[in-house]
């Protein structure tokens, strides 16, 4: 009901991932949704076309990514994997800009797609202000997201995308204007690197943790899908703990925030008690 691509999409792979013919059920509508909301030049904005934010959120490369593999999973092409390359700068250990940027690189992509971004309220000086992030800047988080999804059509771009990782030292050298959680940070490039065997990038993003009974719930579910794709052995006790923190109406925590844009901060009750269940049942995702 708060009409956000992103966060539909994101709910319908790890759904899909679950197995259960409820899950997948669930997983489905996601992506009927997902797909109606889908530009002519198959890209995705954060927000849907009900929703008020859509004037102020353009076309990024991160909706774009997720929700593109959310309808590759079932079997719909996705025509927008040139736009996303050509969405570089010259430099590409740089990654990726972090929202679509309008210029002559695009040029044959869908014409009223692209005036549609021109003219977009994100592309005032006045919005950028308000939100501290620019249009050519990166979002090194953004960029991993799709890196893993030109991976489904490239496998070859592995290559690249460990070219773009071996810049960081560590999980916190790694910036993103929306994704400050280390732990969301360190689940996302797991999913790139359960595919690596560079063992230096797998030593350096694999996650730690001493003590678990501080962390919320999204990160203890984070924790735990992060270390099934790196295949370390999860302790016994860190499923337990997220078990016994369900509620009573079947969900976890509708609170824990999963990412910020400006002032704003987002939450997903029904991504957060989707994580927790792929983290309960061992997915890997």
């Amino acid at each position: 009901e708060d009409l956000v691509t992103y966060f539909s999409g994101l709910t319908g792979l790890i759904l899909l991932e679950l197995g259960s013919p409820i899950a997948q059920q669930m997983s489905e509508r996601l992506m009927k949704f997902v797909k109606d909301e889908m530009l002519e030049s198959h890209l995705w904005m954060w927000s849907a076309i009900g929703s008020d934010l859509r004037k102020y959120i353009p076309p990024d490369i991160d909706t774009t990514s997720i929700n593109a593999e959310l309808i590759m999973r079932y079997g719909i092409d996705f025509k927008g994997d040139n736009i996303l390359l050509k969405n570089t700068p010259n430099r590409k250990k740089m990654g990726f800009y972090t929202w679509i940027v309008p210029r002559l690189k695009l040029k044959g992509v869908n014409f009223a797609d692209i005036l549609s971004i021109v003219r977009h309220s994100f592309y005032s000086l006045y919005f950028w202000r308000l939100t501290g992030c620019f249009p050519n800047q990166f979002a090194d988080i953004s960029s991993t997201n799709a890196f893993y999804l030109l991976m489904q059509k490239d496998s070859d771009l592995i290559k690249d995308a460990e070219v773009f990782l071996s810049r960081f030292q560590d999980i916190d050298s790694m910036n993103d204007f929306s994704y400050r959680n280390i732990f969301i940070k360190r689940f996302f490039v797991s999913r790139i690197l359960r595919f690596s065997d560079n063992k230096i990038l797998r030593e350096r993003f694999s996650p730690s943790c001493s003590a678990i009974e501080h962390l919320s719930d999204l990160e203890l579910s984070c924790l735990i899908l992060t270390s099934s794709n790196f295949s370390q052995p999860i302790p016994s006790g860190w499923r337990e703990e997220l078990k016994s923190r369900q509620q009573k109406n079947g969900n976890w925590s509708e609170n824990d925030v999963f990412c910020y844009g400006g002032i704003f901060e987002w939450n997903c009750p029904g991504l957060n008690t989707a994580l927790a269940l792929a983290a309960i049942n061992d997915v890997k995702f």
